[in-house]
């Protein structure tokens, strides 16, 4: 749970820093169903506003619907 939590602060710092392919993958990388916890979905939802590229936050988004379905 950790690992996924520090995945996700980590892509936020990436899609701050502007690089928002790296953040998708950074993020991706923290979406396994095994460690998913409550607070890495809020950490997510956080992340998803941050991003402006539609492409890469719909597809974040489709893969943290799934889990949370």
């Amino acid at each position: 749970m950790r690992v996924a939590n520090a995945r996700v602060e980590w892509a936020t710092a990436l899609a701050d820093l502007g690089d928002e392919d790296a953040a998708a993958a950074m993020a991706e990388s923290a979406l396994d169903r095994q460690w998913f916890r409550p607070d890495t979905e809020r950490r997510m939802q956080s992340l998803l506003r941050r991003m402006r590229d539609p492409r890469l936050r719909s597809r974040l988004a489709e893969v943290l619907r799934q889990l949370t379905t």
